[in-house]
């Protein structure tokens, strides 16, 4: 469930003021499972439309997500959370919850000095590479492909120089997974790497320091400490799914998808603004191009789903038109013509979408949106009007697109671990670690998982004579299958297993 500022201030007339809010509930396709304006992000207000989307699931006798993101609220010292108030069955049933890393990561940098710094992005690189770990059977794949290109001139070159000089980021990202260390072993590689920084190493030329005191990153780091385990992926989920095969070189190659996070809502969220036309709306067509641009795109997300790029033939986004004609041609010429169309659950539900679920809040009730008189509701007369023949307002202008802070930052590259920060692992789900901290204890033990090999635990720039970096190498390669089963199907379109819920972290 992600909320955000986008497209809120785009209300215009009679509606002009009354929401705050925009949230949004996605699954592990990208697909939005529901959407609502609320006047205030709280508990109280979005009860509803949680206890809406539970009934939703049960009604279609679907199982429990399996695990829900946050980005903050994900634990408190006594009593339930506010997100364990809210899906409360879903809690009975097994779903956990996780903090996302993106937004756990950005929260170190109210320490920072500026993020121009010159060690900025090594920084940023070591708390990823102390999180998450790459899994070394893919990579050994990766760098196979690679020097198949031309075998004579690799051959004499090492791993680590073929992965420094020719593996790229998006390489890196889509086909070699990655699995979280573990608590304990996040703690150490994130408190070598602050010790680090606070000296020699964390200055640029002009020997200005990264952060912006000793004692303002300490502070922030015992703060997060807390969350070590709330970063964790689940033991034994696959965070991963294969979308398709590709081919470098000659090589096959899967290429993987993470479910990881909420870097989907995130990609939505720069989406929607663009749903409403113009810089103001009035509140029924406002509603109308929600409705028709969010089942634009779960109709393109259920499309892309589909293994091997095999979705959906035809440009159409009317689930209904599909359905039937797939109805007469496989009743005429015994074959469909969207084969892995899969039409909407027919599921009785009262919820409520969009505008309708904003005035019920204010009014205490809600009716059916009507079209009639839709003529007189619009823009008021210190509003904006773009008139025929005028230039289209650059949407980057407008204050709509810019009112949330994380609408500028890239959570994939954030999470982007630089060479000597990468640590390789054997299993390719998180395996059961120890606790970070005991009761009573303020410092978590050394030691990390078993299935550890390489850990460079220190900064590039700085080798220590106590500690210094260890050689990246691999082993003699042992290959994963190329692909793994995947259904033909395209998902359900409401049905997930991963849901992310974010909140905009505050304007300063």
């Amino acid at each position: 469930m992600d909320s955000t500022k986008k497209v809120v201030k785009k209300l215009s007339g009679q509606g002009r003021g009354s929401a705050e809010w925009f949230t949004s509930i996605g699954n592990e396709y990208s697909q939005i499972v529901s959407f609502v304006l609320t006047c205030e992000e709280s508990a109280q207000k979005l009860l509803p439309m949680c206890r809406g989307v539970m009934d939703r699931f049960r009604l279609a006798n679907q199982p429990v997500p399996k695990i829900l993101y946050i980005d903050r609220g994900c634990c408190r010292a006594k009593g339930p959370t506010a997100v364990e108030t809210m899906f409360q069955e879903w809690f009975d049933g097994g779903m956990v919850v996780r903090l996302d890393i993106f937004h756990w990561i950005h929260r170190f940098d109210a320490a920072i000095r500026t993020d121009a710094h010159s060690k900025y992005a090594m920084f940023k690189s070591a708390l990823a590479g102390a999180v998450l770990a790459y899994i070394r059977t893919d990579l050994e794949l990766l760098i196979e492909a690679v020097r198949a290109k031309d075998p004579d001139t690799f051959r004499s070159m090492s791993e680590q120089d073929v992965v420094r000089l020719y593996v790229t980021r998006d390489q890196l990202q889509h086909h070699v997974r990655r699995v979280t260390l573990g608590a304990q072993q996040t703690f150490r590689l994130i408190h070598l790497a602050i010790e680090e920084l606070k000296g020699p190493a964390g200055q640029d030329q002009s020997g200005v320091t990264l952060f912006k005191t000793p004692a303002a990153i300490d502070e922030m780091w015992v703060g997060q400490q807390r969350h070590l385990e709330c970063i964790q992926d689940p033991p034994g989920m696959n965070m991963y799914r294969v979308a398709r095969t590709t081919t470098i070189n000659g090589v096959d190659l899967p290429y993987y998808k993470s479910l990881r996070g909420s870097n989907s809502l995130e990609g939505f969220h720069k989406s929607l603004p663009h749903m409403i036309p113009g810089p103001h709306c009035a509140a029924r067509p406002y509603q109308v191009y929600l409705i028709s641009g969010i089942a634009r795109w779960n109709c393109d997300r259920s499309s892309d789903a589909v293994f091997g790029g095999k979705g959906r033939h035809h440009r159409t986004y009317s689930a209904p038109l599909i359905h039937r004609l797939n109805a007469r041609c496989q009743q005429l010429f015994g074959e469909t013509v969207e084969e892995n169309f899969r039409a909407p659950a027919e599921v009785d539900s009262n919820e409520l979408l969009g505008l309708e679920y904003l005035f019920s809040q204010s009014t205490g009730e809600s009716g059916p949106f009507s079209l009639e008189d839709i003529i007189h509701d619009g823009p008021g007369p210190d509003e904006e009007v773009v008139q025929p023949g005028q230039p289209t307002p650059d949407p980057e202008a407008d204050e709509a697109y810019q009112s949330d802070g994380e609408s500028h930052c890239e959570g994939d590259h954030v999470l982007d671990a630089i060479l000597p920060h990468i640590t390789l692992v054997t299993d390719e789900t998180s395996s059961v670690n120890p606790p970070a901290f005991q009761p009573g204890r303020l410092l978590a033990p050394p030691q990390g998982p078993s299935c550890l090999l390489d850990v460079p635990y220190c900064l590039p720039q700085v080798p220590s004579s106590d500690h210094p970096c260890p050689p990246f190498s691999l082993a003699p390669s042992c290959r994963l299958p190329v692909s793994q089963p995947q259904p033909l199907l395209a998902p359900p379109q409401c049905l997930p297993h991963r849901l992310v819920w974010v909140r905009p972290s505050p304007r300063q």
